[in-house]
């Protein structure tokens, strides 16, 4: 069944995590979650942050490696009524001091590899370390969360070049979360490949969308990212049947043996035009091709 447009996207993980408790949610490298454990540590963190005074109204700045906690404090900062501005450690320090000079989040949620980067901002740590000692049975926050209220804010480059923030609401992330769930026909035997940075609008797709309909989430991490081989090997080594990729990358991964890996069910295109050669190729590899369209200063933007 698919959801109601107008329910918060996290709320909904929270059904889901019902539905598919023992399910894997996520896979990174030789770490998995599952739906209850993602679920319950997601709420720990939550109701730590809210002890700390997070709430609606504020932004919380995540700064964390691509790892299983990734996605625990992306979901965490959601619960609170925080909204998210995601942070990719890789980026330039200019970069990344520009996005918290101009957004001022009361927080940066780091790790072991990112806490150096941040020391003029008040940091939170969060690793996997964390992950181990919490509790697994800590309840849902259950904070009284509009569809106004700010989801995440991203950063996208203006005319001049100069990053300008563009701020996200919960009903537009829980829109077209579920009208893209419906359109792609996703469900709980399908495996997603995460790619995207979380700096992208994009990856609000990939890291949320399998969530929702009891999908698995394999992240991949920053090291296999720039290695084609290794996004082959992902694709192959767990039966990914949905992935998003700019059409460069889909011509790479074409060009270096994308006909080895099982054939997608879902394989999505964004981010630039697709060439009319790579348009042509690409049927051979999915059975349904996306073309979406690049982020807009609303939310995420895509067209059949």
């Amino acid at each position: 069944m698919v959801p109601q447009l107008s329910a918060i996207a996290h709320s909904l993980v929270e059904h889901a995590a019902v539905r598919f408790y023992d399910k894997i949610a996520l896979i990174c490298a030789n770490k998995s979650l599952t739906f209850g454990a993602l679920n319950c540590l997601s709420n720990q963190l939550a109701l730590s942050l809210i002890d700390q005074g997070i709430g609606r109204g504020q932004t919380v700045a995540v700064a964390l490696e691509r790892s299983p906690g990734l996605v625990v404090a992306l979901l965490a900062v959601l619960k609170t009524g925080a909204a998210y501005l995601p942070l990719d450690p890789v980026l330039p320090n200019q970069h990344l001091r520009h996005m918290l000079n101009d957004a001022s989040p009361s927080c940066v949620l780091v790790d072991s590899t990112s806490k150096d980067l941040f020391t003029p901002w008040r940091s939170i740590c969060f690793d996997g370390d964390d992950m181990q000692r919490m509790p697994t049975g800590a309840r849902n926050p259950n904070i009284n969360i509009q569809a106004a209220d700010l989801a995440y804010i991203t950063y996208s480059s203006g005319p001049t070049g100069r990053p300008k923030g563009v701020q996200v609401t919960h009903g537009a992330v829980s829109n077209v979360l579920c009208s893209t769930m419906r359109e792609l026909s996703l469900n709980e035997t399908d495996r997603l490949l995460a790619i995207t940075t979380i700096c992208s609008d994009i990856a609000v797709l990939e890291l949320f969308l399998p969530l929702l309909c009891g999908a698995s989430i394999v992240l991949a991490r920053t090291l296999d990212i720039s290695t084609p081989s290794a996004l082959l090997g992902l694709m192959r080594h767990y039966r990914v049947t949905t992935m998003q990729a700019t059409p460069t990358i889909w011509q790479i991964l074409l060009n270096q043996g994308l006909q080895e890996v099982p054939r997608l069910t879902n394989l999505i295109c964004s981010g630039d035009k697709m060439p009319q050669k790579l348009a042509q190729n690409l049927p051979s590899f999915a059975d349904s091709i996306w073309n979406l369209y690049e982020p807009s200063e609303t939310t995420i933007k895509w067209s059949l």
